[in-house]
């Protein structure tokens, strides 16, 4: 195993145990306080019917809040399997399960979709080499 896979999979370790932490604070705090000033930033810029791409998604909880403000739909990747199905879990509980895909993957090495808005909320402080997640 090459050493920026043993570093993927410590970081989704990490994630996984905060999993239910995070799901719990968005449930009942909402967006962390700087998670809220880069959704206002977004908002300015108009997200009505436009595609969002969630790098770093962890529980979606920028993405759900997107899409209630009018966002077409959200795709979101995480290195934490059980971020994975706490964002799939919420996206349910919230409706949001036509419209909210998240999946397991590397921002930095996945075959990524198209989309009119890339969030990465808290996401390049977490690799080593964040160069392949910056490419075009």
């Amino acid at each position: 195993m090459d050493p920026s896979s043993l570093e993927v999979d410590k970081i989704a370790q990490e994630f996984d145990g905060d999993a239910c932490e995070f799901c719990d604070r968005y449930r009942n705090k909402g967006l962390s306080r700087s998670s809220k000033l880069l959704l206002r930033f977004i908002l300015d810029n108009n997200v009505r019917d436009r595609s969002v791409l969630d790098l770093g998604c962890g529980a979606g909880g920028l993405s759900f809040e997107l899409l209630k403000e009018g966002a077409s739909n959200a795709v979101g990747f995480d290195l934490s399997p059980k971020m994975i199905s706490v964002a799939n879990e919420l996206a349910q509980a919230n409706g949001f399960e036509s419209r909210a895909k998240f999946q397991l993957g590397n921002g930095a090495t996945s075959e990524l979709p198209g989309s009119d808005i890339v969030v990465m909320d808290k996401m390049l402080c977490c690799y080593s080499d964040w160069r392949p997640v910056l490419k075009p």
